[in-house]
């Protein structure tokens, strides 16, 4: 019997098929990254789709505060936009951010949980 861990696994490379490369499957240590690298892919997909709901104006006062690191006047100022109005556009866009957060990690509790109790076996 193969055990996992030396499992061997061919992959044909676009060439006529003269060259194959054989890999070895993911150890344990490798799974876990793998899994870690999914959340983090479900949430860089997930607030992509956050910042997808803002205005542009939104986005760009956001950028310039907190990416670029610059002052709301400063940001005013680059925007060619009164002050009070960039500060509204900032925390609109942050509003939105952190209510999108919360029911991220809602979502994400409620599948841990709907997952845990699935594999749980009652007892008899």
């Amino acid at each position: 019997m193969v055990k996992t861990a030396q499992h061997k696994e061919s992959v044909a490379t676009r060439g006529t098929g003269q060259s194959v490369r054989v890999r070895k499957r993911p150890g344990v240590k490798h799974a876990a990254s793998d899994a870690s690298s999914n959340a983090m892919d479900v949430k860089d997909e997930f607030l992509s789709r956050v910042l997808d709901l803002l205005s542009h104006h939104e986005r760009m006062a956001l950028r310039l505060r907190h990416r670029d690191g610059l002052t709301t006047n400063a940001v005013a100022a680059r925007m060619h936009l009164p002050e009070t109005i960039v500060c509204d556009l900032i925390d609109t866009a942050e509003r939105t951010i952190r209510a999108a957060q919360r029911l991220f990690i809602e979502a994400m509790a409620e599948a841990v949980n709907a997952g845990a109790s699935s594999r749980s076996v009652p007892f008899a």
